[in-house]
This record gives structure tokens, C-alpha cells and sequence, in this order.
């Protein structure tokens, strides 16, 4: 920005032409896309990137982005939000199975995902005074964790096979 105000300001001013120069001597190189790690909830990729990994990845149904399920972020709480992470049909193996889970589907642990935290399934307990309490299963919280680590590879590899998103 300093460099482009910089130029704009010499072309009627040529004696901070100097000042150009020593700005352009600093710059740094363009790094090339390969030098670049992208993790999946970083706030400088766009909602609507987001969204389309989701459509690609899990197949989510068309009638469903429209309304219904959307990727959203929150600028006041710098949180990432899914709706209608329900909504799609338990009958898709993408996000109920490849992703997901039974437990957790594949929606849920994506806005986990993208909002930089462990999935943790917990079920729901009474303890010996009467209180409902949740306890983590680890057997779920283990198979969710599989599905988070195989989302953040797919990703990975989504990220940069599109060259105008590269």
C-alpha cells in the first residue's frame, strides 16, 4: 500500500522518486503456492471458499446450500458458524460416514474444524444426585477425530487442485 501510495504521489512530485526505490528494494518476493500452508479455518480464505470444499467434499445437495446449509463467519467473535448442520439426509454416506459419523456428522465436526477445535462427543449421564451430567466417550470422540484428521487432508489437497484458487 505504502509502495502504490508512493508511486501515485511522485508522478507529480518527481523528488520522492527516491523514496519509490528504497520501497521497492524491501519488498519481498511473491511466494510461490507450494511455500504457502493453508490450514482449514484460516480467517483470510473467504466464507464462500469454505462453503464450496463443503459442496466438492461432501456432496451436499444443491436445494440444500441455497438456504439451509452455509458456511458463515461471525467478524465480531472471529467464530465460524454452519447452519442447518442437520439438514442434509443421514443417507449421505459422504457426511455420515466418509467424514462423519453417526454421532457427529460431517457438517459438525467441519465447523469444528474451522473454528480450531477437537470434536468431543460426550453422552448424557445421571449422577448419584440426580443431576444430568455429560461424559466424554472416548470410542466416539476417537472415531470423530479420525473423520476431523481425514477432513483437514482433503482440504489440504482441495486447496490448491483448482489453479485460479491456487
Amino acid at each position: 500500500d505504502k509502495l502504490n501510495t508512493a508511486r501515485t504521489f511522485a508522478e507529480n512530485h518527481p523528488e520522492f522518486t527516491s523514496n519509490v526505490r528504497a520501497l521497492e528494494a524491501v519488498q519481498p518476493r511473491d511466494l510461490e503456492a507450494s511455500e504457502i500452508e493453508v490450514r482449514i479455518g484460516a480467517t483470510w480464505i473467504e466464507p464462500s471458499d469454505y462453503q464450496d470444499f463443503m459442496q466438492e467434499t461432501l456432496h451436499t445437495p444443491w436445494y440444500l446450500l441455497q438456504k439451509e446449509i452455509q458456511v458463515k463467519f461471525s467478524e465480531v467473535n472471529g467464530e465460524w458458524r454452519i447452519t442447518g448442520k442437520n439438514a442434509d439426509s443421514p443417507r449421505n454416506a459422504f457426511a455420515y460416514a466418509t467424514y462423519g459419523t453417526e454421532r457427529a456428522n460431517a457438517y459438525k465436526i467441519l465447523e469444528d474444524t474451522l473454528n480450531l477445535k477437537d470434536v468431543r462427543i460426550y453422552d448424557k449421564s445421571v449422577n448419584e444426585n440426580g443431576d444430568e451430567i455429560r461424559v466424554l466417550n472416548k470410542k466416539e470422540t476417537m472415531l470423530a477425530s479420525q473423520k476431523q484428521d481425514a477432513m483437514k487432508a482433503a482440504f489440504k489437497d482441495w486447496i490448491f487442485k483448482d489453479q485460479q484458487r491456487r
